[in-house]
């Protein structure tokens, strides 16, 4: 199984986010124990690198905790029609319309956020960290 997490849910588990980051912490980890496969849209890597250097104070740290995340999540690529597509979208956030059109061309067979009704529109199935938990377990 095929799956692309949006950035709010690596964001969770790397700033250790009190409030959501169990969820997608769980997510993450039942995923990895079931042999799925995980991804991120690369076009995230810009903004998850930027909030974690913020957050994280130096661009060392930030670095460590993206190369940490590597070891258990691929890059999935974004190229020329994913954006085009994202243009098309109906789906208002253009960041989301990227993951969505990067979900399709992968075939992903869904997209894990915390941000659902962001996802209105997607032609990817979309779960909550909680609904994949309950879902798969």
């Amino acid at each position: 199984m095929k799956i692309l997490l949006d950035t709010n849910v690596v964001l969770d588990v790397l700033l250790d986010n009190e409030q959501f980051r169990e969820d997608s912490y769980g997510a993450m980890k039942k995923a990895l124990e079931d042999g799925h496969i995980i991804y991120l849209s690369a076009s995230a890597a810009t903004d998850i690198f930027y909030v974690l250097r913020k957050a994280l104070g130096s661009k060392s740290e930030a670095l460590s905790s993206m190369k940490d995340i590597m070891k258990i999540i691929f890059f999935a690529k974004v190229d020329e029609d994913d954006i085009l597509y994202a243009f098309a979208s109906r789906i208002t956030d253009f960041e989301d319309a990227v993951v969505d059109s990067v979900a399709m061309s992968m075939k992903a067979d869904f997209i894990i956020t915390r941000n659902k009704k962001d996802f209105k529109y997607a032609n990817t199935k979309i779960l909550s960290p909680g609904e994949y938990l309950k879902k798969y377990s």
